[in-house]
């Protein structure tokens, strides 16, 4: 009988780009793989695995309409989730968000399953019963289980510091697989017109209008591809970036390709440019915004596209990318020091083409997906036994 893993997330998994990595590590060493969420929200509901034979999806839809469906939705996911966990019998249990770990807390007691927690996003203060229902369930997850991953080592630092006496934590970087990695780029040419990239969630902290104001200060040389999807919170922000961009008259030099289905077709769009864009508030309280060096997978997409990266000037940014010559940081918040970053980056196109490969032999040789999960894989293999083949 083959190995089954199960990941349970209250969430659309293919949102999350390693779950589908690690999914695929599980699978091509023979497990049978499924996965138990919800349908996302949104432009994000569109998103699915570029590989849908790796695993089979089971998702339940979302009960948004007040306060007490809401609820209803919740415990009929929690109820549905471990039921279904029960009757797939699996060996490794994979609890990938904070709101899913009540179900993984009732599988501790219920199954012999390996039971790992990974949290991609941490949570925030709790603002009603059901956030202190997770936070509760999280603490004990966070001893429960056979081991917890996190996707950085601020994130990682954070997670013992807040949960004492937490299981074993793992950090593996949020890194793309090998078999994402795109051929070597073309070298950009002294002169050539550079093509700045964005994908992700279309919010003001990350895609600023101060952006188009930079592109503003260059009659030519300079044009932006945006893939992404609105968020609940800043819903018609495109409309608003797009009527800046008309004001501004470069509207033609920005080219919005809506919210791609699969990683694949990300990638795809992203090879086709230069400079990817990462960008963060300076100034957030948010821990989630404050350790994204390691947590986004967008700067390490770039760097597997054979893009130079262009990122807020943030101390783990800078520790990360800048200090390791992969990236240029500027403050992302004020147009002329984008335009500053850019100029630099658009007359000495040795730069772009030198960072460009050293990101991409970087993510050949240690930024990987494979690579970065091979610690789960052995502590694994330390609690059975065994070695995951």
């Amino acid at each position: 009988m083959s190995l089954r893993v199960v990941y349970i997330q209250n969430t659309g998994p293919a949102a999350y780009p390693p779950l589908e990595h690690s999914a695929g590590i599980f699978a091509s060493r023979g497990a049978s793989v499924t996965f138990l969420g919800v349908r996302a929200e949104g432009a994000a509901n569109t998103f699915s695995f570029s590989r849908p034979d790796i695993a089979r999806v089971h998702l339940l839809r979302q009960w948004r309409r007040n306060r007490f469906t809401r609820v209803l939705g919740y415990a009929a996911f929690l109820g549905w989730a471990t039921a279904r966990a029960l009757l797939e019998s699996p060996r490794i249990i994979y609890i990938s968000d904070p709101r899913a770990t009540p179900v993984g807390v009732l599988l501790t007691r219920l199954t012999k399953a390996l039971i790992i927690y990974h949290e991609h996003d941490s949570p925030g203060p709790a603002k009603d019963l059901i956030g202190k229902f997770v936070m509760r369930s999280r603490q004990s997850m966070a001893h429960r289980a056979l081991f917890c991953v996190l996707p950085g080592p601020q994130r990682a630092a954070y997670f013992k510091e807040t949960l004492s006496g937490a299981a074993k934590v793992l950090t593996v970087l949020n890194c793309p697989s090998l078999n994402e990695v795109r051929p070597t780029p073309v070298p950009v040419a002294e002169g050539t017109p550079i093509r700045l990239c964005y994908h992700g969630s279309l919010v003001p902290a990350r895609l600023p209008l101060a952006l188009l104001h930079a592109m503003a200060a260059f009659p030519q040389g300079i044009d932006l591809q945006i893939a992404g999807y609105e968020t609940n919170g800043h819903p018609g922000y495109m409309e608003k970036f797009m009527a800046e961009a008309e004001v501004l008259g470069i509207r033609h030099r920005v080219d919005y390709l809506g919210s791609l289905e699969t990683r694949a077709d990300i990638l795809a769009a992203c090879s086709r440019c230069h400079v990817g864009l990462a960008f963060m508030p300076p100034t957030s309280t948010d821990v989630n915004e404050k350790s994204m060096a390691g947590a986004s997978n967008k700067v390490f997409d770039y760097l597997a596209c054979g893009l130079a990266v262009l990122v807020s000037d943030l101390p783990d940014y800078r520790e990360l990318l800048v200090d390791s010559g992969l990236a240029v940081a500027c403050d992302s918040n004020d147009p002329a020091s984008i335009a500053q970053a850019l100029r630099c980056m658009l007359e000495k196109s040795a730069q772009i083409n030198g960072m460009a490969e050293r990101g991409r032999h970087r993510i050949i040789e240690e930024w990987n997906y494979e690579k970065q999960f091979q610690p789960v894989l052995d502590a694994l293999a330390d609690s059975t036994g065994r070695r995951i083949a």
